[in-house]
Formats: C-alpha cells, sequence, structure tokens
C-alpha cells in the first residue's frame, strides 16, 4: 500500500499566510485601486459576520489583487512570488520533506492557498502532488473552482488517494490548522506544527516547534 506524507503550507511551512503576503508584494495602493480595496474590505467584513463563505471572499481578494498590475503579467508574478515564498521555508520543514522523500512517501503540498503561485513552489520543493484551491481565470473575471479548506480538504484528498490503497497508519501529516482536526485523524503520524494552542485542546497529536 501507498504510503503518503501531507503538508499544509501557511502557517506550517512558511511562517505567514502566504495569501496575505501575495496582497503587500503586488497590491498596489493608488487612487485606481482605492475602490477595489475598498470592495475588498467590504467582503472581508461579510466574510467574518458569516454573510459570505470564505471561498467568495478568496473569489474577491485575488481578483483585486490581480487587478493592479494588469493579468497579463500573472504568470511572471508567479513565478517571482514562488520564489520569494521558498526564502521563507522553514528549514526544519525541509529537513522533513527531505526525509520523507528518502524513505519514499508520496510527498503532497495540501493548502487553501491557491494554485497561481504554488504551482510554480511545490516540485521545487520536492513535493509529488499539490492539492489547493484552484483558482479559474476567464476573461478578466477570477473564479475559485473548490475552495480547498475544511471539509472539501478531506474529500480533495480522497478523491486523489482511495482509502484502501493507502497506508493511513503509516502516513504521516503536518499543519497549523485548527480546521485541519479532522484530516490529521486519518493519519497515524499526526503532527501539529508551531500551534500550541491547538495542541492544548488536541494533546494526542505530535508537536513540533518550526522556528
Amino acid at each position: 500500500m501507498k504510503k503518503i506524507a501531507i503538508f499544509d503550507f501557511d502557517g506550517t511551512i512558511i511562517k505567514n499566510d502566504s495569501m496575505i503576503l501575495f496582497f503587500f508584494k503586488f497590491f498596489k495602493f493608488t487612487i485606481r485601486s482605492l475602490p477595489g480595496f475598498l470592495k475588498m474590505l467590504v467582503g472581508a467584513l461579510k466574510y467574518f459576520i458569516k454573510i459570505d463563505s470564505q471561498a467568495s471572499f478568496k473569489q474577491k481578494y485575488v481578483a483585486v489583487i490581480l487587478k493592479y498590475p494588469q493579468m497579463d503579467n500573472i504568470d511572471t508574478l508567479a513565478e517571482q512570488f514562488s520564489d520569494y515564498l521558498s526564502g521563507r521555508i522553514f528549514p526544519e520543514a525541509m529537513v522533513w520533506i527531505k526525509k520523507l522523500k528518502a524513505d519514499n512517501f508520496e510527498l503532497v503540498l495540501c493548502s487553501a492557498s491557491i494554485d497561481l503561485y504554488l504551482e510554480k513552489l511545490y516540485k521545487k520543493l520536492g513535493f509529488d502532488k499539490l492539492i489547493c484551491t484552484k483558482v479559474l481565470l476567464v476573461k478578466d473575471k477570477v473564479l475559485i473552482e473548490k475552495n480547498c479548506y475544511g471539509p472539501n480538504k478531506i474529500e480533495m484528498i480522497l478523491s486523489n488517494y482511495e482509502n484502501n490503497k493507502v497506508d493511513w497508519k503509516s502516513s504521516y501529516c503536518f499543519t497549523d490548522g485548527t480546521s485541519d482536526k479532522e484530516l490529521l485523524e486519518l493519519f497515524g503520524n499526526s503532527y501539529i506544527v508551531n500551534n500550541r494552542w491547538f495542541h492544548m485542546k488536541n494533546p494526542g497529536f505530535n508537536f513540533l516547534l518550526w522556528k
């Protein structure tokens, strides 16, 4: 049976949220971009008070970032940003990735962040597969195909790996996300990374501190 090792990205392999980093690196604050920025803030408010879904907010968020600069630079932006993220990887994460790769685990980068830049990054880090939020660019519109978060994340993983073809007891999962508790329960080797509060609430999982 296949052995897999799943790694979350934001807060696990890197310290920060890559979507926030993406915003601050590429969004340009100008008079022209102000309406888009305000629209994004309204979208954030609707998400936090549970009027809009996370996927709906994420769609607005990405659309605002990509509008300034223009969308014809997307591939270049994604490549530049993936290089930038490569420099922010926890060294301890790379130790685990290399160790599990040498032990013949299939490595999976699984993230609620978007494929736009993760597609450029996951193979550079040594991963075999990417499971993440898919962004579709249709003309000048940004569409989120499926948000890889919470129950959706488990569904997307299981659609790639049938239960009876994976040695879940020997497989690994690394995440800092509180929304991934049910995901961690699937694995025999489950690690909460850096999130002490999450681990205090769930002491049955292993804990790792990466700096």
